[in-house]
């Protein structure tokens, strides 16, 4: 048996994550398209997210779905489990996550100060 892997994109922040690890993820099927959606930020495939997509060169379309065995999968989440699992069952934030995160609030500050403050410096963030 095989598991489909589906990715999205954020397009503001450029973060991908595999659907399932965020408990705010759902598919929605209409009209035969299927579409990702955030329960949380009510946002989805139709507007702030994309699908992550993979073009084979004899193929006149792009993949969206890889599908992996149950055994791959667990070799995965064993090497990288902070890709597979639910980032509140990991128990802390992925790298790339935390660190679009620091930027989204260095942002927010200087637009609400003017001050310039370096991502890296935030602190607090795990």
């Amino acid at each position: 048996m095989r598991i489909p892997i589906i990715r999205v994109r954020d397009k503001v922040s450029g973060d991908v994550h595999i659907l399932g690890t965020d408990q705010h993820d759902d598919l929605i099927l209409d009209k035969g398209s299927l579409s990702y959606y955030n329960l949380q930020n009510g946002d989805g495939t139709l507007d702030g997210y994309e699908f992550v997509t993979k073009k084979y060169e004899d193929a006149p379309y792009e993949i969206v779905v890889e599908w992996i065995t149950i055994e791959e999968l667990q070799k995965r989440m064993k090497e990288d489990p902070e890709h597979y699992l639910d980032e509140y069952e990991y128990g802390k934030l992925h790298p790339e996550k935390r660190d679009a995160l620091k930027r989204m609030i260095a942002e927010l500050w200087e637009k609400k100060t003017g001050e310039k403050v370096d991502p890296d410096n935030i602190v607090g963030l795990s």
